[in-house]
């Protein structure tokens, strides 16, 4: 029998008719990822060509962040009034708008307003995506349809970055771009025949009692956050400073995408056979020594590539595991109160990490873009000491997949039960 009590092989019958339930909401992710993707390093890239300061461009940008943890805090209010489809078709609409709007101003002010409407719709419209999987996705076959969700996400992030190639990055066309796969991302979803999903319902977790169930679940979640935001902040903006063109800074942005997407299973198979703590604490080493080699003197841009692919596969698997570390000691009904508790963590985390790499970037150079991810690895691994292996009981098949979600930069998959 399945988690979900549902034997395999009637699983296996039912998959079809789930993947036909849930094609129009890959359909939109694909196209909402692509333009976000595009749209991200975009934006970083356009800043660092200005007369920022590094520390300044950080502070932009991290506003996206912020916006972001209101859209999964204020965006239920819609979901819940309106429905799912209704709410996903105004949040991308008004995504689209903002993406358009970068164009008619060069102003940081205005840029920085601008990024935090960008963070709310776009982390609302991952919120709506994911409750809405969920809802039409047995417990039995979740971990599948989620785990596909995720490399059909990767997958989109890597061409909005090759994107980046298709038009000078000093124009506006590339942004009308970003802004026509968001308004593409509509098409499906409107166009779906299924029933609506039910409101999705509201509970909440102390901060307190988050770190009475795992205190490195926590910490995790936070690193984990700050890796993800200084990677989509930062990154572009450290190519730009060592001249890399926009060409290599995709190519550089894609490698680290592709590094995340192929670590997924493997570590998260891995993990449940070690232990979670384990596999954080080799995935923390790993980033330390990452950061450590980003500094080293006359690094080639293909071994800059490999560095990235390879920090990728480490920092992007940070948060899944860590939220799977603190499911393990909980009952599935705390699931949805504790993964919303994890995900503001991660929230504070983004919005911090360009702050803090922006400073880092002007006191050290564009090396110190990977000094502050060492730093963070490091606080990692220290709070993987005290933790102790799990009982083999506790520990739950395919945990990360179903605890994996791409708002994180978003939301919690299981959020909608």
């Amino acid at each position: 029998m399945t988690d979900g009590g549902v034997p395999p092989g009637r699983c296996r019958l039912i998959m079809p008719r789930i993947l036909q339930r849930t094609a129009s909401i890959f359909l939109g992710v694909a196209a909402l990822g692509a333009g976000y993707g595009l749209m991200m390093t975009l934006v970083s890239v356009r800043l660092a060509r200005g007369a920022l300061t590094n520390g300044a461009i950080g502070a932009v940008t991290s506003v996206f962040f912020l916006g972001g943890i209101a859209g999964v805090w204020y965006s239920r209010w819609v979901i819940e009034r309106v429905g799912h489809i209704r709410s996903f078709a105004a949040f991308a609409a008004l995504l689209a708008c903002v993406t358009v709007t970068h164009t008619l101003t060069a102003n940081p002010w205005a840029w920085a307003l601008l990024r935090g409407l960008a963070g709310f719709f776009f982390y609302a419209l991952l919120l709506v995506a994911e409750s809405w999987l969920n809802e039409e996705t047995p417990p039995a076959a979740r971990g599948r349809i989620l785990a596909g969700y995720m490399i059909v996400y990767f997958l989109s992030q890597v061409a909005g970055q090759l994107l980046l190639n298709v038009a000078d990055t000093g124009s506006r066309a590339l942004f009308t771009l970003s802004a026509m796969l968001i308004v593409i991302s509509l098409v499906p979803v409107s166009l779906v025949r299924s029933a609506q999903p039910r409101a999705i319902e509201a509970r909440r977790l102390r901060f307190a009692e988050l770190v009475r169930i795992s205190p490195l679940a926590v910490t995790g979640c936070f690193v984990g956050g700050f890796l993800m935001s200084a990677y989509y902040a930062m990154a572009p903006v450290f190519g730009q400073r060592i001249g890399l063109s926009d060409s290599q800074i995709s190519l550089m942005m894609a490698s680290a995408l592709a590094g995340g997407l192929l670590g997924q299973w493997p570590l998260g198979s891995w993990s449940d056979r070690v232990g979670r703590h384990r596999a954080l604490a080799v995935v923390a080493l790993a980033i330390v020594a990452g950061g450590l080699a980003g500094n080293l003197p006359h690094l080639p841009f293909w071994g800059l590539l490999g560095l990235m692919a390879g920090l990728g596969t480490a920092l992007f698997s940070v948060y899944p595991l860590s939220n799977a570390q603190a499911n393990d000691f909980v009952e599935p009904r705390h699931t949805v109160a504790l993964g919303r508790g994890l995900l503001m963590v991660f929230g504070v985390g983004s919005v911090v990490a360009p702050l803090v790499v922006g400073v880092s970037m002007d006191l050290l150079g564009p090396g110190g873009l990977f000094a502050a991810v060492a730093a963070a690895g490091a606080v990692l691994e220290l709070a993987t000491l005290p933790a102790r292996t799990l009982p083999r009981r506790l520990r739950r098949m395919s945990v990360y997949v179903s605890q994996g979600s791409v708002a994180a930069p978003g939301l919690d998959p299981r959020s909608g039960r």
